[in-house]
């Protein structure tokens, strides 16, 4: 379980870069 949640941090993290945006305003969105 804790595996997919990195997973999903490292995901968003990527998201991030392509949107050039911080992974916590990712976060942020997501919620």
């Amino acid at each position: 379980m804790q595996r997919s949640a990195v997973a999903g941090k490292a995901r968003v993290h990527e998201l991030a870069k392509e949107l050039g945006v911080e992974s916590k305003t990712v976060l942020a969105k997501l919620k």
